[in-house]
């Protein structure tokens, strides 16, 4: 696998680990902003949906590799 791929699954794994902690930043951060299109913006960048569609989209590329795929933890 590339290290571009391994460092995405990478951080693909850390998001998901630690996505309530990321959350509770971004609300803080964002709690005295004028309108709410940077904590929008934010939270659709570490949301479930929009990650669970990016790893689909790798998904034929990791199955092109199977060897290297096992050695990656999601």
């Amino acid at each position: 696998m590339s290290p571009l791929a391994s460092r995405l699954l990478g951080e693909l794994e850390d998001t998901t680990a630690h996505h309530g902690e990321i959350a509770q930043v971004i609300e803080s951060e964002t709690a005295d902003d004028n309108n709410e299109r940077r904590r929008n913006a934010m939270l659709k960048a570490i949301s479930t949906r929009d990650r669970a569609g990016w790893l689909n989209s790798i998904f034929p590329f990791l199955c092109l590799f199977p060897q290297k795929w096992k050695r990656v933890r999601l």
